[in-house]
């Protein structure tokens, strides 16, 4: 075949030349990296989410996704035409530290407080791009994290001149496999912790949005009480 004297084949070789370049600079540009995001670019990329959330923009968030990761973004859209309006939407960084305090993994939370289950809240990796940090796979609810939960004992009390109601939670939790150093909870933003224990003693914990996070537990069942 003849290219050569032909302007139009010429000139369709060099689109296409043209547009591979583009998408080959894209997607090497989202490439993973293993260098630790700043605290400036996580900050943006939160408040980048936030915003797309609160304006129910879910090719925003798609925008904002590492290359290859397929998360499910349907829940944007949907909560917008069903939701009430009372509460807004917020995305926050949680930073999990090791023992020597160092950062050793970075997530994206975007949560809404809301009474029961945990519907509103949503938790995704932080992947390290060329191109700055990017969102990665999603933590599901229904994912088991480090522990599960297998019974309760509340003990409840209401104030009501203050409005305030204090719950502390004797819960049996059964350590399980975790690809992440720490166990995982969900508790919505409505409630505050004010101390944590593991078979009596404090344990640290990571509080933010609609989650928890603890050291994974030390023995197959543990007696974890939140105050």
């Amino acid at each position: 075949m003849n290219l050569i004297g032909d302007p139009r084949k010429l000139i369709l070789l060099a689109s296409v030349a043209a547009l591979l370049a583009l998408l080959t600079l894209r997607f090497y540009g989202q490439q993973a990296t293993s260098t630790q995001p700043s605290p400036e670019a996580l900050t943006a990329l939160a408040r980048s989410l936030e915003e797309a959330v609160r304006g129910s923009n879910p090719s925003r968030v798609e925008q904002l996704t590492a290359q290859g990761v397929r998360n499910d973004y349907r829940w944007i859209a949907e909560w917008a035409r069903s939701a009430p309006t009372e509460q807004t939407w917020h995305a926050g960084v949680i930073q999990w530290r090791d023992d020597a305090g160092s950062p050793t993994q970075y997530f994206i939370h975007v949560s809404r407080p809301q009474v029961t289950q945990s519907t509103t809240d949503h938790l995704y990796e932080v992947v390290s791009t060329d191109a700055g940090p990017r969102l990665g796979r999603e933590i599901r609810e229904w994912e088991l994290v480090g522990s599960r939960v297998i019974r309760h004992q509340l003990d409840v009390v209401f104030d009501t001149e203050r409005r305030r109601v204090s719950i502390r939670d004797v819960a049996t939790v059964v350590r399980q496999s975790s690809p992440y150093p720490f166990a995982l909870y969900r508790l919505n933003a409505y409630y505050h912790v004010r101390r944590l224990l593991q078979d009596g003693s404090t344990v640290p914990y990571k509080r933010q949005g609609g989650f928890l996070m603890t050291p994974l537990p030390q023995a197959e069942s543990v007696i974890l009480t939140a105050e």
